[in-house]
């Protein structure tokens, strides 16, 4: 639903982030300026309703917080679990399995990538279930699954393959068929196999870092469709 205009716990949360200084003169007017600049994304998005798909804990129109300390620190997990999440994600991208591939030796390249990947995996999976579980959680506390159903919300849907791609993948696939298949083909075929798996990491950590810009500009109210 889309409202306009500013509704009056909208002007109740302009008035409170600008936060009027008792100062005199000048000062007064400077330091009330500059705080309302600081503020003003905010500002912005909570003078209207229709900010609450955005800012939602501190949105006056959104589901209230049972819970508003338990909201923050699931947020903040979600955030550490993605930063050590794709952060790995790209360095196994960018630098390891660059690395790797300038390896001659076709036997060393193999067990150097199984011991790195397998320390990683590990990492991976105790993320990935952090992640996942504080972001459902968050949709929970909002009572925001209705997102699902609206474009402009494009980037939880990626966030939400990404996830299922990765959990999938480390959890039921890796353990079970890709760590012995691209076994079998490195050893076949050490160049070519290396090549794909590069390739394939390049693509899902591109459609990672578009789901993180997504969701940290649709979170500050940036929207692509309407």
């Amino acid at each position: 639903m889309k409202h306009t205009g500013v509704t009056t716990q909208g002007i109740v949360a302009v008035e409170n982030n600008c936060n009027v200084v008792e100062l005199n003169s000048a000062i007064k007017t400077w330091l009330n300026l500059m705080i309302c600049f600081i503020n003003w994304p905010r500002i912005r998005r909570l003078a209207s309703d229709e900010s609450c798909y955005y800012d939602a804990p501190f949105c006056h129109g959104a589901k209230p917080m049972q819970n508003p300390d338990a909201f923050i620190l699931a947020r903040a997990l979600h955030v550490i679990g993605v930063v050590l999440w794709i952060g790995g994600v790209a360095f196994v991208t960018t630098v390891l399995l660059s690395s790797l591939r300038r390896i001659t030796d076709s036997k060393l390249r193999l067990e150097l990538f199984e011991q790195l990947e397998g320390r990683f995996a590990f990492q991976a999976r105790v993320v990935t279930v952090i992640t996942g579980l504080s972001g459902f959680y968050m949709l929970e506390a909002l009572n925001a699954w209705d997102r699902y159903l609206h474009p402009q919300f494009w980037w939880l849907h990626l966030m939400t393959v990404i996830w299922v791609v990765f959990t999938v993948v480390l959890f039921v696939l890796e353990p079970l068929v890709l760590h012995r298949w691209f076994h079998n083909r490195a050893v076949a075929d050490s160049d070519r196999a290396f090549a794909l798996v590069h390739r394939m990491h390049r693509i899902l950590l591109t459609l990672s870092l578009l789901a993180v810009f997504g969701a940290v500009a649709g979170a500050h109210g940036l929207r692509l469709f309407r």
